[in-house]
């Protein structure tokens, strides 16, 4: 399916950490479908937003490897680009999340990057993790099904 198709009326998606990951680590074959949505961000045709738990997930490892510039793209792409809108976990997101739990089963970092995306808005949640494909509640698109 191409990234126009599954954006087509779409204004507010919400992006998983794999995304991103990929985007700034340059992934062969899962960058260019982040990018594009970057790129439609930038031209004013998308919001794009994240859970505040993405900023954890995504140091992690640079963190853990001593790697700080590589840190700092991360941070920078989530909180000083103005691209990314970082949602906190507001008790309406904790509700929409244990919601999300009960009905699917879902670990609570997965329920709480859903439930960010479900009460911000967003029309879509960009991923690569197939389990969420189950959701109903928003569209969720992954990376391995779109191209550009």
């Amino acid at each position: 399916m191409r990234l126009d198709d599954c954006l087509h009326g779409v204004h507010r998606v919400a992006l998983d950490t794999p995304p991103l990951i990929y985007l700034i680590e340059a992934n062969p074959g899962f960058d260019t479908i982040p990018l594009a949505v970057i790129r439609r961000a930038e031209e004013g045709r998308l919001r794009l937003f994240a859970s505040v738990l993405v900023l954890t997930e995504v140091l992690v490892q640079p963190l853990r490897k001593g790697l700080l510039e590589l840190a700092a793209q991360f941070r920078d792409i989530l909180s000083s680009s103005g691209l990314i809108q970082l949602r906190p976990v507001d008790a309406a997101t904790a509700e929409m999340a244990a919601q999300l739990r009960a009905t699917y089963g879902l670990r609570t970092p997965d329920a709480l990057h859903l439930g960010s995306a479900i009460t911000s808005g967003c029309q879509v949640f960009l991923t690569n993790d197939a389990d969420f494909k189950r959701i109903t509640e928003v569209r969720v698109v992954l990376l391995s099904e779109v191209s550009v």
